[in-house]
């Protein structure tokens, strides 16, 4: 009787969909007043930093199980930006290291601001430049997030790697006190809960064996579904927002068809 009905309730349902999608735009630029276009919200992106040859090529190998990126004895074998994928739909991005001769510090800079969770990899103790360079992260994670609008959305880990180098210099004793020491070193800026120790690639008398990173698989296990959960709740009201708004045009669509129905009749 009335056949342009179903095209006035696809354009409802189309404009539906485009005001749900700007509720969610608004809600990340009106969560804060400094809200800079030039900031994003972090991707499903896992970074990995570090010096030169603390084996965040060989850590990346280790999680997804097949040579990926390329290793090597020289220095500096990473030279670009790799991404390979991961689960759960992430990128594990591989990186130069940021102590480099060659100064890749703002290439890097811009995938950290772009990851969701960034672990910095070291070999043991930090040195005064790592030291800074993770405050640095972190305190650049904070300002990102604020100015993406996206409240801790950004996470930092830090993962001890060649634990099988230690073994072979270090007792079981003076493995724990540099441990303790890592964890007090990096206090202000990575909980204990976010720093994981193994061996990406170890060797045991000239003999590769199979790499030890189960602590750093929960670690990152656990972090990405603290962000999922965080998200999903953050969200919420999002949806109850646009699903309100979707039910309003639909109750004035079915008023007009009535109204129009009724008005046919006479």
């Amino acid at each position: 009787m009335f056949p342009f009905i179903p095209y006035i309730l696809i354009g409802v349902g189309i404009a539906a969909e485009k005001i749900k999608e700007e509720i969610r735009r608004q809600s990340y630029n009106s969560s804060t007043s400094t809200y800079k276009e030039s900031v994003p919200t972090p991707t499903k992106t896992i970074a990995f930093v570090g010096a030169t040859g603390a084996g965040k090529s060989s850590t990346i190998n280790a999680l997804v199980g097949y040579p990926a990126c390329k290793v090597g004895a020289e220095h500096g074998t990473t030279t670009e930006a790799a991404e390979i994928s991961y689960i759960g739909g992430y990128q594990l991005q591989d990186t130069p290291g940021l102590m480099d001769d060659t100064d890749f510090s703002f290439f890097v800079w811009e995938k950290l601001k772009r990851s969701e969770l960034v672990i910095y990899i070291a070999t043991g103790q930090l040195y005064r430049p790592e030291l800074e360079l993770v405050e640095r992260i972190y305190n650049s994670q904070k300002r990102w997030d604020s100015e993406s609008g996206f409240s801790n959305g950004r996470k930092l880990a830090l993962y001890i790697n060649k634990q099988d180098m230690k073994e072979c210099s270090m007792d079981s004793s003076t493995r724990r006190r540099e441990m303790q020491a890592i964890k007090e070193q990096v206090s202000s800026w990575i909980p204990r809960d976010k720093i994981a120790i193994g061996a990406s690639l170890p060797v045991s008398r000239g003999v590769r064996k199979p790499a030890r990173i189960d602590e750093l698989k929960q670690l990152i296990q656990q972090s990405l579904k603290a962000n999922i959960e965080y998200a999903s709740n953050n969200f919420d009201w999002e949806v109850e927002r646009a699903e309100a708004v979707i039910r309003k045009c639909r109750e004035r669509v079915e008023e007009q068809y009535n109204y129009l129905k009724e008005r046919n009749k006479k």
